[in-house]
């Protein structure tokens, strides 16, 4: 696939990718993640919705740990990246189920991390239910540079890169520029050296 971005966020699940779907493309990306990425002894692959529920299965396949869905988008669903006032409506937008989380070991799996907002809202929320470890697993090495073709990075924030300190977690890891090359021949917002960038289709543009 040409651009990174689409294929973790904004493709949609079902398209198909020669004879591969969507889906089964983000589940060899999580199987490989565990691979690079493992956790000892952990207890639950906890996905982040809701993009990454088919990385975190992959995930969970390749290690042998049980997926379960201890977040949950609440409906009406929304995508968190492109929303205003974003804090507050992600602690709204978010349910949790408490009692899969308390003094487990968890692996949260998400898609990417370009700010880290989401993300550390619901770490401040899951921390309130006291797990005995948190692990965060990222497909995608967090976004470090703007899109060369597409507006959409323009005015975003990119986190930290001393994730782990940043996040107050057990460990971070995510997949290299060389392994996410694999997939798809852009990863430059990724990490990547090589600019393969393509503008953005009309119905694309439409979901971000």
């Amino acid at each position: 696939r040409d651009c990174l971005f689409k294929l973790s966020y904004i493709d949609l699940e079902h398209k198909f990718l020669g004879k591969e779907s969507i889906a089964q493309k983000r589940i060899q990306m999580g199987a490989l993640l565990a691979k690079r990425q493992p956790v000892k002894n952990a207890d639950y692959i906890i996905p982040i919705p809701e993009t990454s529920i088919f990385n975190a299965q992959g995930f969970a396949n390749e290690s042998k740990v049980p997926l379960v869905n201890a977040i949950f988008k609440k409906r009406p669903k929304t995508q968190t990246l492109f929303i205003k006032n974003r804090k507050e409506k992600i602690k709204k937008i978010f349910s949790f189920i408490p009692n899969l989380i308390q003094n487990k070991r968890i692996v949260l799996v998400d898609e990417t991390v370009i700010s880290g907002l989401s993300l550390k809202t619901i770490l401040n929320i899951i921390r309130e239910f006291k797990p005995k470890e948190i692990h965060i697993r990222v497909v995608c090495k967090p976004m470090i540079r703007k899109c060369p073709k597409n507006d959409f990075s323009n005015k975003w924030k990119f986190a930290p890169k001393n994730y782990k300190k940043y996040f107050k977690v057990n460990s971070f890891g995510y997949l290299s520029p060389n392994d996410l090359e694999k997939f798809a021949s852009c990863c430059y917002c990724f990490g990547s050296n090589n600019d393969n960038s393509v503008e953005f289709g009309p119905d694309e543009k439409k979901r971000y």
